[in-house]
């Protein structure tokens, strides 16, 4: 949803779903933000996967 700069000017969302329905809900700007910053750690933890698995096969294939 656009400019996170803007949220905190709206009261409501209103998202359509691709196939012709929508969803009009109360928009509450600081837990949309909060959820934002938690998805972009998450995104960024998620980036760090496929390290973390090629380091732990190393490591058992060391102690194998």
């Amino acid at each position: 949803m656009g400019r996170t700069s803007l949220w905190h000017f709206h009261d409501f969302l209103l998202q359509f779903d691709g196939e012709g329905g929508y969803i009009f809900t109360k928009f509450d700007a600081e837990e949309r933000l909060r959820l934002e910053e938690e998805k972009q750690a998450l995104d960024i933890q998620l980036r760090r996967v496929p390290e973390l698995e090629a380091r732990l096969k190393a490591l058992k294939e060391s102690i194998a």
